[in-house]
C-alpha cells in the first residue's frame, strides 16, 4: 500500500521557530501602504490546482507575509527567511497590475468595436486581452521593482510551503518459476 502525504516543506519549517505567533505585520503608518497592495494582490490571485505542490498558493503566501522577523538578528537562516519574504512580497504586489491590465485590454477594444458585429469582437478581444495582461504585468513589476531581484531571490520566493511526500516502495519479488504442470 502506498502512503502519500502532504508535509510542511523545509523552507516553512525553517521560518516557523524564528517568529512568534504574536508578531505579525499590520498597517500602522503611511509607510506601510504596501501592505494594502499586498492584500489586494493576494485577493486578485487566481486559485492554483496542485498536482505536486511545486508553487506556493495565495494562502501560503499570506502565511509567509504575515510573519515578522527580528531585523537585528544575524542568523543566516533568518536572512534567508527575510529574502524569501521580500521575494513573495514583490510577487504579490506585482499581481496588482495583471487584472487591471487585462480588464483595460478587453474594455478599450470593446468600446472601439461597439459599432461592429460580434464576430469581429470575438476575433480581436482575445489578442487584446492577452496584450493587456502582459502590459499590466509589466506595470506591476515596475510597481514592485521585481526586475531588481536576482535569480536566487526569485527561486527562494517560489519555494513551496508544502511538499508532496511519496515514499519509495521496495522492489517486488520476482515472479515464481512456472511448474511443469502449468506448461502442459
Amino acid at each position: 500500500m502506498l502512503l502519500e502525504a502532504v508535509l510542511v516543506s523545509k523552507a516553512t519549517f525553517l521560518s516557523s521557530p524564528r517568529t512568534s505567533p504574536s508578531s505579525r505585520r499590520r498597517i500602522r503608518s503611511p509607510r506601510d501602504a504596501f501592505v494594502l497592495l499586498e492584500k489586494t494582490g493576494l485577493a486578485l490571485m487566481f486559485p492554483i490546482f496542485h498536482w505536486r505542490y511545486s508553487k506556493p498558493d495565495k494562502h501560503d503566501m499570506y502565511n509567509i507575509l504575515r510573519r515578522k522577523f527580528d531585523p537585528s538578528a544575524s542568523d543566516p537562516a533568518i536572512d534567508v527567511c527575510r529574502r524569501r519574504q521580500e521575494s513573495v512580497r514583490r510577487r504579490v504586489i506585482a499581481q496588482n497590475g495583471l487584472v487591471p491590465g487585462l480588464l483595460l485590454g478587453v474594455s478599450l477594444p470593446w468600446w472601439s468595436l461597439r459599432r461592429y458585429n460580434y464576430q469581429s469582437k470575438l476575433i480581436v478581444l482575445p489578442f487584446c486581452a492577452y496584450l493587456g495582461a502582459i502590459c499590466g504585468r509589466i506595470a506591476g513589476h515596475g510597481l514592485s521593482w521585481r526586475w531588481v531581484e536576482t535569480d536566487r531571490q526569485r527561486m527562494l520566493g517560489n519555494l513551496p510551503a508544502k511538499v508532496y511526500y511519496r515514499p519509495k516502495t521496495t522492489a517486488s519479488p520476482p515472479p515464481a518459476a512456472a511448474t511443469e504442470g502449468e506448461e502442459e
